[in-house]
């Protein structure tokens, strides 16, 4: 009894531990791409923005880890936001819902993230809600292309900083 009561404690550690060395193998990666918001004289439906090649130099971000490409088991976005970044003095309230899909070669698009809150007068950063797909076979390189809508119009070009944030999900150890 006491041997299986001790066998019982020692191993209750560890197998309550392996969620926490499952996130070790997790290495995030930001991203970030600039986009510029067209003048939109009427308020409605928001030009589709497709963004230059995305080049994502995933090997750099495992090599510096100690890893290679491949271990890797899935690349996931975590989170992604717009942040004003011209004019200074607007804001992003003229938006009233945007989604953000992911270009590759001829494949139908894949949204990743949207918003369809409405924006509070002042707001410079605006939060996705982002999807669950896993970005493993599309990273070499690639495009975004963001649309939407808008409540009112403007007279002036926006500039806003695309933030995104991956994680890279490693198998190492089988975890």
């Amino acid at each position: 009894m006491k041997r299986n009561l001790f066998a019982i404690l020692i191993l209750l550690p560890l197998l309550t531990s392996c969620g926490a060395l499952s996130e070790l193998t997790k290495v995030p990666m930001p991203l970030t791409q600039t986009i510029t918001i067209p003048a939109i004289p009427i308020a409605g439906a928001m030009p589709s923005i497709t963004t230059p090649d995305i080049k994502v130099n995933i090997d750099s971000v495992l090599t510096s880890s100690g890893m290679s490409k491949n271990l890797i088991q899935s690349i996931k976005l975590s989170s992604m936001d717009f942040t004003l970044t011209s004019p200074s003095d607007k804001d992003l309230s003229f938006l009233s819902s945007v989604k953000v899909s992911l270009l590759y070669g001829s494949a139908a698009p894949i949204e990743l993230a949207s918003t369809s809150s409405t924006v509070s007068t002042g707001t410079t950063v605006m939060p996705f809600t982002v999807k669950d797909v896993d970005l493993k076979d599309y990273l070499s390189k690639f495009n975004l292309k963001v649309t939407g809508t808008t409540n009112k119009p403007t007279t002036v070009p926006y500039t806003v900083t695309l933030n995104m944030k991956l994680i890279i999900d490693l198998n190492i150890l089988g975890l």
